[in-house]
């Protein structure tokens, strides 16, 4: 499996294990992009959304995905994370591609009632996509 697609896979099975985290960062993009934003990054999501205790904020990389393949949000450059854990890493900047499509998307994916769902664990020496694998191993001191 090359790059891309492990990536992809690792998406998926991030976007599985927090639904609706997921759908609530979604809803967050589109409706500041509906209500008038030029652009948005994942760091403005992320500064409107609580990410649970013990879930890794690493499932926000899931959210664009589908909203891009529905041609609903399109990628216009990079930026740098304002977040002071991002280091500075470049993040993508979104732009509204097609408001009919985000309002209904948004009419179709309600807001989730619960944001807590089964956190996954880190195997140890295992393959990344065993983080999503929660049966069997048991986690360490960090519930990793």
């Amino acid at each position: 499996m090359n790059g891309r697609k492990r990536k992809q896979a690792a998406l998926a099975g991030l976007e599985s294990k927090r639904s609706p985290i997921v759908t609530r960062a979604r809803r967050i993009m589109l409706r500041l992009l509906l209500d008038g934003r030029q652009d948005v990054t994942i760091d403005d999501i992320r500064d409107l959304i609580e990410i649970p205790a013990g879930v890794n904020p690493v499932c926000m990389g899931s959210v664009p995905g589908p909203l891009v393949r529905s041609g609903i949000i399109t990628c216009t450059g990079f930026r740098e994370s304002a977040r002071a854990e991002s280091h500075s890493r470049p993040v993508k900047i979104w732009k509204l591609a097609t408001p009919a499509k985000a309002r209904r998307w948004l009419l179709d994916h309600p807001e989730p009632d619960n944001l807590q769902s089964e956190a996954p664990r880190r195997v140890e020496g295992g393959d990344q996509m065993r983080l999503f694998d929660n049966a069997q191993q048991p986690a360490n001191a960090e519930g990793w």
